[in-house]
Protein backbone atom coordinates (compact mmCIF):
# COMPACT_ATOMS: atom_id res chain seq x y z
CA UNK A 1 0.00 0.00 0.00
CA UNK A 2 1.94 3.46 -1.03
CA UNK A 3 0.75 6.59 0.83
CA UNK A 4 0.37 10.15 -1.56
CA UNK A 5 1.63 13.26 -0.02
CA UNK A 6 -0.69 15.50 -0.94
CA UNK A 7 -0.05 20.02 -0.58
CA UNK A 8 -2.05 22.60 -1.14
CA UNK A 9 -1.05 24.37 -3.94
CA UNK A 10 -1.76 27.95 -2.60
CA UNK A 11 0.51 27.70 0.62
CA UNK A 12 2.34 24.65 0.06
CA UNK A 13 1.37 22.97 3.21
CA UNK A 14 1.09 19.33 3.55
CA UNK A 15 -1.83 19.81 6.44
CA UNK A 16 -4.81 18.98 3.96
CA UNK A 17 -8.02 17.17 4.51
CA UNK A 18 -10.36 15.46 2.35
CA UNK A 19 -13.38 17.43 1.97
CA UNK A 20 -16.08 14.70 -0.03
CA UNK A 21 -16.24 14.43 -3.82
CA UNK A 22 -17.22 17.06 -6.68
CA UNK A 23 -20.95 15.92 -9.05
CA UNK A 24 -18.38 14.15 -11.33
CA UNK A 25 -16.50 12.12 -8.70
CA UNK A 26 -13.39 14.15 -8.63
CA UNK A 27 -12.05 14.06 -4.69
CA UNK A 28 -11.89 17.66 -3.35
CA UNK A 29 -9.52 18.55 -0.85
CA UNK A 30 -9.81 21.80 2.11
CA UNK A 31 -6.54 23.34 3.65
CA UNK A 32 -6.51 23.38 7.37
CA UNK A 33 -3.90 26.13 7.52
CA UNK A 34 -5.55 29.32 8.41
CA UNK A 35 -3.59 32.45 6.57
CA UNK A 36 -3.61 30.21 3.32
CA UNK A 37 -5.99 31.99 1.03
CA UNK A 38 -7.27 28.77 -0.65
CA UNK A 39 -9.79 27.27 1.28
CA UNK A 40 -10.59 23.94 -0.76
CA UNK A 41 -8.85 22.70 -4.12
CA UNK A 42 -8.98 19.95 -6.40
CA UNK A 43 -6.18 18.40 -7.46
CA UNK A 44 -7.49 16.41 -10.81
CA UNK A 45 -9.77 19.39 -12.81
CA UNK A 46 -11.97 18.07 -15.78
CA UNK A 47 -12.38 21.46 -17.31
CA UNK A 48 -9.36 23.40 -18.37
CA UNK A 49 -10.97 26.77 -17.00
CA UNK A 50 -10.60 26.17 -13.78
CA UNK A 51 -6.78 24.99 -13.41
CA UNK A 52 -5.53 28.13 -11.51
CA UNK A 53 -2.49 28.18 -14.74
CA UNK A 54 -4.91 28.57 -17.27
CA UNK A 55 -6.57 31.43 -15.96
CA UNK A 56 -3.46 33.64 -15.90
CA UNK A 57 -2.45 32.23 -19.32
CA UNK A 58 -6.33 33.23 -20.35
CA UNK A 59 -6.12 36.58 -18.91
CA UNK A 60 -2.92 37.08 -20.46
CA UNK A 61 -4.49 36.28 -24.10
CA UNK A 62 -7.78 37.69 -23.34
CA UNK A 63 -6.22 41.34 -22.30
CA UNK A 64 -3.74 41.35 -25.63
CA UNK A 65 -6.50 40.46 -27.87
CA UNK A 66 -9.85 41.28 -28.56
CA UNK A 67 -10.63 37.08 -30.34
CA UNK A 68 -12.28 35.74 -27.56
CA UNK A 69 -13.36 32.80 -30.30
CA UNK A 70 -9.49 32.02 -30.61
CA UNK A 71 -8.74 32.21 -26.98
CA UNK A 72 -11.25 29.75 -26.06
CA UNK A 73 -10.48 27.00 -29.28
CA UNK A 74 -6.96 27.50 -27.73
CA UNK A 75 -7.18 26.71 -24.77
CA UNK A 76 -10.04 24.24 -24.94
CA UNK A 77 -12.42 26.01 -23.08
CA UNK A 78 -15.66 28.04 -23.49
CA UNK A 79 -15.73 31.31 -25.34
CA UNK A 80 -18.21 32.38 -22.54
CA UNK A 81 -15.24 31.28 -19.63
CA UNK A 82 -13.18 33.67 -21.59
CA UNK A 83 -15.60 36.67 -21.64
CA UNK A 84 -16.10 36.20 -17.60
CA UNK A 85 -12.40 36.06 -17.09
CA UNK A 86 -11.87 39.18 -18.79
CA UNK A 87 -14.89 41.00 -17.23
CA UNK A 88 -13.63 39.94 -14.03
CA UNK A 89 -10.00 41.80 -14.67
CA UNK A 90 -11.46 44.89 -16.15
CA UNK A 91 -13.62 45.27 -13.03
CA UNK A 92 -11.01 45.04 -10.88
Amino acid sequence: MSSTFICCPSCGSNQVAKRGKTNNGTQRYSCLETNCLMQTFILDYSYNGCVSHAKQQILAIAVSTNNIRNVALEQDISSSTVIKKKKNITLH
